[in-house]
């Protein structure tokens, strides 16, 4: 069916085209008509099914970005849930309240239950088990009296805690009236240990229950600390053939106290405020820092410093040097008097490997250190600002360093104190690490690289780069404002908009970026104040700026009263100017 706006078309085409409308031309104007018509609706068709898949695949990215969350945070649980191994290990983990915990003592590949202990923190003393108390029964046979001394879970793990342990002991009480435990020559009282064998115990504190003459009740305490016979497995006394006489034996707890390996660890934390002073070596030693390894921390520097040229934050070491061999600094973190902060560490070949990064005063930063192990077997070391990659390279020579000591600061440069605090230090020697907990770290990073592959990016095009988890696209084409804004819309399969800078430091990243691909030239950013003079906003969110940004001198300035209402920086690396919206400049997209 044709319609007159359909007729109307083919006569306007027929009066430019030819000056005179004929039944021929308008017969062949007509079938050509229909044929576009035609074309253009299968086009439609196209179109509409191409949103349509679109549409599909961005419900399933955000499907599959759901699943990952949950993901995460389901390991995030059962990282919190895994048992420690020591109170030790709890003492690192950052508990700070002596309670009972359940610790899997001879570790995660023997699969016996974990036993329940008390850690007394902060000496890491470990007690097992409760006072055992029991009435020795009369008995006119010559047999002994038995009982056995229960046990919160397996021996195995008991005999595990003492092997590691620096000293144990286990206290025995007697409570006596005419029972001694030696009579006559005869040994009447005994306890056996948990390889089975019998040991003899004639005398016992004072040796009051051995005095058969003193009237009432007498008490004998001792303690068994012998490593190899503990713990006490059962007690025997007998025989004690008068209805007279009366015994009670009490069997304390075993307390273990830490070995001096136990201060060689696998993981170190330390919660809040950092005593930071020179020469500030920690008495914990890592026996090995993995080749896979993390180390978290906050830092926030609130003065300025002139001399000396570094000051020094923390350091790990397996050796006795400052600089600049590999062991020295691995890794180690210095402050620069130009306010920058100085990363150290062995990478490849280099001992003392280093980068910069600038730092604000009165800012905190949570500052990720790692280095882990792809899937392609390649170590990546990287440093992590505020949740964002700030340096990651391969190291192509990964070590493992033996008896690594910590340093908050070090002998040779003086420390942070008066100039900042270091805060919140995490140390993982993820190498180290059962592999339960092992998996799991490289779970949640191989996690946050799946969010990071979510997005395509054409890389090939020079003009197109990944940043942080993002696409941008440097765009060379001048425009005013309006038409940057609609042209970033065209330059990603899911849409995009002009950059919308949310942190200084994100801002910072892809400023540098941009002058390295196009040049220092002015260039649109997605913020603007054309609603509010002075109040900016992002162009795509309408929603207020979520930091303070760095302006170029004597701006904003609205250009005088002259309306600048829109932000371009690219001249002064990450610094902003407003401008004219009307101006022609190059512009940075964002995918959405």
């Amino acid at each position: 069916m044709w319609n007159f706006g359909q007729n109307f078309l083919i006569l306007v085409l027929i009066d430019l085209t030819f000056g005179e409308v004929t039944d021929v031309n308008f017969s062949n104007l007509q079938s050509t008509v229909s044929e576009l018509v035609v074309a253009f609706q299968q086009q439609q068709m196209k179109l509409d099914s191409t949103t349509e898949d679109l549409r599909e695949t961005k419900i399933e990215l955000a499907e599959t970005k759901n699943d990952l969350k949950m993901t995460k945070l389901q390991l995030e649980v059962a990282k919190k849930t895994s048992v420690p191994k020591s109170c030790s290990e709890v003492i690192n983990l950052g508990v700070t309240t002596s309670r009972n915990f359940d610790l899997d003592i001879d570790g995660p590949h023997f699969g016996l239950p974990a036993v329940t202990a008390h850690c007394e923190i902060p000496s890491g003393i470990t007690t097992i088990g409760q006072n055992f108390e029991v009435n020795v029964e009369t008995c006119d046979s010559p047999d002994f009296f038995s009982a056995d001394v229960p046990y919160p879970g397996s021996l195995e793990q008991i005999v595990a805690l003492i092997q590691d342990s620096n000293t144990c002991s286990q206290s025995l009480t007697i409570e006596c009236e005419d029972a001694p435990l030696k009579h006559a020559g005869t040994v009447r009282f005994k306890w056996i240990d948990s390889k089975g064998t019998i040991h003899e115990q004639d005398i016992l504190g004072e040796g009051k229950c051995n005095e058969v003459l003193r009237s009432g009740t007498s008490i004998d305490t001792g303690s068994i600390t012998d490593k190899q016979f503990l713990p006490i497995k059962q007690v025997l006394y007998g025989p004690m053939p008068h209805a007279n006489q009366r015994m009670k034996i009490t069997v304390g707890p075993l307390k273990c106290t830490p070995s001096a390996q136990s201060y060689q660890h696998e993981t170190l934390k330390f919660d809040g405020e950092i005593d930071v002073r020179k020469n500030h070596k920690l008495p914990q030693v890592f026996n090995q820092l993995g080749k896979e390894y993390f180390v978290k921390f906050d830092i926030k520097i609130d003065k300025e410093f002139s001399s000396p040229e570094w000051l020094n934050v923390f350091r790990l070491t397996s050796t006795d040097s400052n600089c600049c061999d590999h062991g020295d600094r691995i890794p180690a973190l210095f402050l620069h008097k130009n306010k920058q902060l100085t990363f150290t560490n062995s990478i490849g070949s280099q001992g003392n490997y280093h980068f910069y990064f600038p730092y604000e005063l009165d800012r905190t930063y949570h500052i990720v250190i790692s280095q882990t192990q792809s899937r392609t077997g390649k170590f990546e070391y990287c440093t992590k600002i505020d949740g964002l990659n700030i340096h990651c390279l391969i190291n192509d020579q990964p070590r493992i360093f033996e008896n690594v000591y910590l340093y908050v600061s070090d002998p040779w440069h003086q420390s942070l104190e008066g100039h900042g605090k270091l805060n919140n230090l995490e140390i993982n020697s993820i190498g180290n690490l059962n592999d339960f907990r092992s998996r799991i770290w490289k779970l949640e990073k191989e996690t946050e690289d799946i969010f990071d592959q979510l997005i395509p990016c054409p890389t090939e095009n020079p003009n197109y780069h990944y940043i942080l988890g993002r696409c941008y696209f440097f765009e060379t084409q001048v425009l005013d404002f309006d038409s940057a804004q609609a042209n970033c819309g065209s330059k990603f399969p899911r849409g995009g908009h002009l950059f919308e800078p949310t942190s200084l430091l994100l801002n910072k990243i892809v400023a540098k970026k941009a002058i390295k691909v196009t040049g220092a030239s002015r260039k649109w950013i997605g913020v603007h104040d054309k609603e509010v003079e002075g109040t900016f906003k992002y162009a795509d969110k309408g929603v207020s700026l979520a930091f303070t940004p760095v302006w170029q001198t004597s701006n904003p300035s609205n250009g005088g009263g002259n309306g600048e209402d829109c932000i371009e920086f690219g001249t002064s690396e990450e610094k902003w100017n407003d401008n004219s919206c009307e101006r022609q400049y190059m512009s940075v997209c964002e995918s959405k």
